[in-house]
């Protein structure tokens, strides 16, 4: 999930570094091959202490997308 209140560059670089793991885990001999990685935004619910908190825009969204598919 990317847009949290907390979030840094160094989460998003995260999710790209551990999306990579886990995808050359899966080409090792005897891995199951293919891994497909999905990330969606924060999206603030109603009855949750991040009720309050801002959702990013549409366009950090997809620029945080990039990022971790760059990366």
């Amino acid at each position: 999930m990317i847009g949290l209140p907390t979030e840094t560059p160094e989460d998003l670089l995260g999710i790209a570094e551990l999306s990579k793991k886990v995808k050359n885990t899966g080409k090792r001999p005897g891995g199951s091959g293919e891994v497909n990685v999905a990330v969606s935004s924060f999206v603030p619910k109603p009855h949750t202490p991040f009720q309050w908190e801002p959702q990013i825009s549409y366009e950090e969204s997809w620029e945080n997308s990039k990022f971790c598919v760059r990366n």
